[in-house]
């Protein structure tokens, strides 16, 4: 199991980022009518929430 976690940490922490980085982009082309708003909010939301949690328990561990 901790191997499994060595390998899938670093490419959470990626996805969170590109989740983010993505979503915001697509909120933008929302607001200008192309797409659905509610859908790229939640997306960058759970992007945040994945992110964020991901790096603050490297951060709580020391790495």
């Amino acid at each position: 199991m901790p191997a499994f976690v060595l390998v899938s940490l670093p490419w959470t922490v990626i996805a969170g980022g590109l989740a983010v980085a993505l979503g915001s982009m697509g909120v933008h082309h929302a607001r200008r009518g192309i797409g659905r708003l509610w859908v790229t909010v939640g997306g960058t939301a759970l992007g945040v929430v994945g992110f964020a949690g991901t790096a603050a328990l490297l951060w709580a561990v020391g790495g």
